[in-house]
């Protein structure tokens, strides 16, 4: 088992995000995670951290495989590169302007975790912006966060 972490600058993404269960990055970003983020598989976890004023970590999602219709150029593992000529209306509008990498998530209700991330530091868990956690921050995480997060309610746009 793995977990991913990625990061968006709004609230308001992250929750367009959740709500469409999927989220989208760049080629730059797939060049700058390298290979190993291939190595995500169905079933693994995914955590979104938002940095606006206060960072703030939601999560655990389990990775699925891909719901929309779309045109798909390339597939690695549960991540989707996707024709932006032909993109489901489905996708968050931030996505089909700037990002092409698809990975998909799921969770069972409309509640999901999340914690200020200054709680996990004052903790000595330490979150980086993207990439696939160690196992020791992975455990860590999860654990926290299941103890110590608050209910983060998702609201359908």
């Amino acid at each position: 088992m793995q977990s991913l972490i990625l990061t968006t600058i709004e609230k308001e993404r992250l929750i367009e995000c959740l709500n469409k269960r999927v989220f989208g990055i760049s080629n730059l970003m797939i060049k700058r995670l390298g290979q190993k983020v291939f190595s995500i598989n169905l079933g693994d976890y995914i955590y979104i951290k938002t940095k606006k004023h206060e960072s703030i970590i939601t999560g655990p999602f389990i990775i699925v495989e891909k719901v929309n219709k779309l045109k798909i150029l390339q597939n690695k593992g549960v991540w989707y590169k996707i024709d932006k000529n032909y993109v489901d209306r489905d996708l968050p509008w931030w996505i089909v302007e700037g990002f092409n990498w698809l990975i998909y998530f799921d969770y069972k209700n409309n509640e999901t975790l999340s914690i200020e991330e200054k709680y996990l530091i004052d903790n000595n868990i330490f979150i980086k912006d993207y990439g696939i956690l160690d196992q020791i921050t992975e455990v860590k995480l999860f654990n926290y966060i299941n103890t110590h997060g608050s209910i983060f309610r998702i609201k359908n746009l």
